[in-house]
């Protein structure tokens, strides 16, 4: 039975490891990890709920598990050859169309590099010593293992459990990366951060060499990711935004405060979008507008016009949009395009501003108060 990924596929990973994972340095190692994680997240997602389990053993082998269902454990009718090995093994272009793998398996949270042809697995396969795989539907189980990316066994049995999920074990090839370790801490940031865009997952980290097991579960999204990153104790109190569109759905959260400069932090699938990118614009411009048509209705003060609201100063927000299917960095320029990514966070904004502005109408003219103070603040400080 052909296990192996195609030698060419792994020449090219090995050989310019930069174009797949970004580099071979801490960055890429760390991409290396999110490449385990990523799936096992977005599983966990399809299915609705449930764990996702990261652990660095003693020996600095990453293991990843997670209660998503498992991937799939039947053969390939068309090829004989396990579904698992084959969304593990094989370029996308390659696989029979009859192959039924599961796209949340298969489409993990990547780079901007990443190429749609390529398979989800097969560079962290071609980058480690060595690498273990079990799946469980709860009746079947499948268990393979790979070394430096060729398979070495596949066992499967019928089970009965109630657990299903997959566990997936690996220890990079140290000696294609300048790093000799893992940067923990690092990582188990990006988990933390990871937690608050997918609320119905909780993250669990555990170090064996220190014993520290930490676990990350955020119910409110976008709105708690805000309080980490800011005070949030000034008057009016941020005030979360959820919307649901054709292409997927947009979870944001907004606040103004005092003596704060800008700042707007963006998520596509749980990955980090790009300051300036066209979610951060999309959110900025339209808030832009509704604030200034709120602030029309508020009575003057003194003598004062309305300020410039262009740069809205001390606005503090942050805004994750999540697609189907698609689950690496960029994707939501990858699915939808940017023009349509900015009009997809504005239209979202605008329609819970405006219901929000009607069911509590006091709370949307305290911030929009709070926005013109900012604003002539600002102004002032210029002049």
């Amino acid at each position: 039975m052909h296990l192996n990924a195609p030698d060419e596929l792994l020449k090219q990973v090995r050989e310019r490891p930069a174009l797949f994972i970004g580099g071979a340095d801490q960055r890429g190692l760390q991409l290396l990890a999110r490449m385990a994680i990523g799936p096992a997240v977005t599983r966990v997602v399809a299915y609705g709920s449930g764990t996702v389990t990261v652990t660095r053993h003693r020996d600095d082998s990453i293991e990843v598990m997670d209660d998503g269902g498992g991937a799939p454990t039947g053969i390939c009718p068309k090829t004989g050859i396990p579904e698992m090995a084959l969304s593990l093994c094989l370029d996308h272009n390659d696989l029979p169309e009859k192959c039924h793998y599961g796209r949340p398996f298969c489409y993990p949270i990547g780079s901007p590099d990443w190429p749609l042809r390529t398979s989800s697995l097969a560079p962290l396969n071609a980058l480690s010593s060595w690498l273990e795989l079990a799946s469980s539907d709860g009746s079947r189980e499948l268990q393979m293992g790979f070394e430096n990316g060729t398979a070495v066994g596949c066992d499967e049995r019928s089970v009965s459990s109630p657990n299903c999920g997959l566990r997936l074990r690996f220890l990079p090839d140290w000696s294609r990366f300048s790093a000799t370790e893992w940067d923990w801490e690092a990582l188990t940031d990006e988990l933390r951060t990871l937690a608050y865009t997918v609320p119905e997952v909780t993250l669990v980290t555990t170090d064996e060499a220190t014993g520290i097991r930490q676990v990350f579960h955020e119910t409110d999204g976008a709105l708690a990711f805000l309080r980490s990153i800011s005070f949030c104790t000034d008057a009016p109190p941020p005030v979360r935004f959820t919307s649901r569109v054709e292409q997927g759905e947009v979870d944001l959260a907004v606040h103004f405060q005092y003596l704060r400069p800008t700042r707007i932090v963006g998520f596509a699938n749980g990955v980090s979008t790009a300051p300036g990118g066209a979610d951060h614009r999309g959110l900025q411009e339209r808030m832009v507008s509704l604030i200034y048509r709120t602030a029309a209705t508020l009575p003057p003060f003194a003598d004062r016009t309305l300020p410039d609201f262009a740069r809205l100063s001390g606005l503090i927000a942050a805004v994750s949009i999540r697609l189907p299917d698609a689950c690496w960095e960029g994707a939501a320029r990858t699915r939808v395009g940017n023009v349509k990514v900015h009009g997809l966070v504005g239209d979202a904004l605008e329609a819970c501003w405006l219901k929000w502005e009607r069911d509590q109408p006091e709370a949307a003219a305290r911030m929009a108060h709070a926005a013109r103070e900012l604003a002539w603040w600002a102004e002032l400080y210029r002049d």
